[in-house]
């Protein structure tokens, strides 16, 4: 198979990946039967067991992305074909792998669910990094220079939730585990997981920017 026949299954893991997840978001009804929304509720609250309509669509949706990343991540390594395009390699199947442990590991085994997916987004920032440093040094880039500049912009997007969560006070994170357990319910706009979808869409636009780029 040829280089780029690779850089098909990333179009078709991004695609699964967003509007799988999106789907998952019609009919939802949450712990206390509220409609979701963007502003208050984690993407992760849509794979719930305990309640969520489209669960196993959103295991589904986690694993079949992985999956699909995979050719994806070995065809970007061969493009590469560098030190640093291992390094990106390497990177982008300890994220592939993650985001398949999402599917297996959902939002009610707490810590392992909290464990693997912010691997996944860590795993997001450093090969986003090593990706742009690559181009940035490579003699002959395979990507157009300005794709730096929006993988900057992508990194900063995901940091900013990761960030966000890693400074939030003992109590708050808590409530992150149990999110409708607000004492005097959920508040109607909710920093953390409105910037967990802000970075959610980052990634899918940096990945079909990097997809389609490559063909």
């Amino acid at each position: 198979m040829e280089v780029v026949g690779f850089f098909w299954y990333g179009l078709a893991a991004s695609v699964v990946f967003l509007v799988g997840v999106l789907a998952c978001i019609q009919g939802f009804s949450g712990m206390k039967q509220e409609p979701f929304s963007f502003l208050n509720h984690f993407i992760s609250e849509l794979g719930d067991p305990r309640f969520a309509k489209h669960k196993t669509l959103f295991a589904v949706t986690m694993i079949a992305t992985g999956i699909l990343m995979v050719p994806f991540i070995l065809g970007l390594g061969l493009t590469f074909n560098s030190t640093l395009g291992n390094v990106v390699m390497g990177l982008g199947l300890f994220c592939v792998i993650s985001c398949v442990l999402v599917g297996f590991f959902p939002e009610h085994k707490v810590k392992t669910h909290f464990a693997v997916s912010g691997c996944f987004f860590v795993g997001m920032i450093l090969l986003i990094i090593s990706f742009t440093i690559t181009i940035a040094l490579e003699p002959t880039p395979a990507f157009p220079t300005w794709v730096i500049l929006a993988s900057i912009v992508a990194l900063g997007v995901i940091s900013s939730f990761i960030i966000d969560t890693v400074i939030l006070p003992k109590w708050e994170l808590n409530m992150t585990n149990e999110p409708w357990a607000w004492e005097n319910g959920r508040p109607r706009f909710w920093l953390n997981p409105f910037l967990e979808w802000w970075a959610f869409f980052a990634l899918v636009g940096w990945l079909l920017m990097v997809v389609i780029l490559s063909f």
